[in-house]
C-alpha cells in the first residue's frame, strides 16, 4: 500500500491500521521526520487481516490524518 502526506512539522510519525470491527490495532510504520515535507511511504499489509480499517497517521502522538480503506 502507498501512502502519500505532507506535514507542516517535523516530528515523530506513526502510520496505523485499526481494524473497524474491532481488534488489534497495528503498527504499520514509524519515524523520525527531521523536516516538514512531502512524503511517500511504501508498506507492507501481509500481515494485517482482510477488512475495513481506518488508516491514520500520527505526528508526536497527535493524529493529524485519518481514512478508511479497505483491505
Amino acid at each position: 500500500m502507498q501512502v502519500d502526506f505532507t506535514t507542516e512539522e517535523a516530528g515523530y510519525l506513526e502510520i496505523w491500521l485499526v481494524p473497524a470491527a474491532g481488534g488489534p490495532d497495528v503498527l504499520a510504520h514509524s519515524e523520525y521526520l527531521a523536516s516538514p515535507g512531502s512524503y511517500q511511504k511504501n508498506l507492507s499489509t501481509s500481515q494485517v487481516p482482510a477488512g475495513t480499517h481506518y488508516l491514520a497517521l500520527c505526528l508526536d502522538g497527535e493524529t493529524i490524518a485519518e481514512t478508511v480503506i479497505k483491505q
